[in-house]
């Protein structure tokens, strides 16, 4: 499957605006919001308080999965790997040993991993810092 991302780009624009705007409103207290961020800017993000919202390209590998074109979330970081919140994981790993963890630091579950050069593999586009302000 390959991601056109010219169409998926914009249409993902409207999707996370949209999304963050009506969840900010129905809670004043917790603001949410989106923007466009470069691949360098990931290494130095405070995992606590964001999340990063991604497409792969064809070429990527992570811990489970290869070869496709794929919207992945950084939900954390270890070393030299990001966390993953990834929902074709599952799908890959033989469900008797597959299961979930926790990221202590944030508190956050992942299921996958990436390494940082691996992030060489991201459409340069396609990369979303999500924060959140409680």
């Amino acid at each position: 499957m390959n991601v056109n991302i010219k169409t998926e780009l914009p249409l993902l624009d409207t999707f996370i605006n949209t999304s963050f705007s009506i969840l900010t409103k129905k809670n004043e207290k917790q603001k949410i919001s989106a923007v466009r961020i470069s691949r360098s800017e990931i290494s130095s993000l405070d995992f606590k308080s964001s999340a990063v919202i991604f497409c792969t390209k064809e070429k990527a590998k992570t811990e489970h999965t290869e070869g496709l074109d794929h919207w992945l979330c950084i939900v954390g970081k270890k070393n030299n790997k990001y966390l993953l919140a990834c929902s074709y994981t599952s799908h890959c790993i033989n469900p008797c040993q597959y299961n979930e963890k926790l990221d202590r630091k944030t508190s956050r579950i992942y299921n996958n991993t990436i390494n940082e050069e691996e992030l060489n593999q991201i459409y340069k586009n396609a990369i979303y810092k999500i924060e959140f302000n409680y």
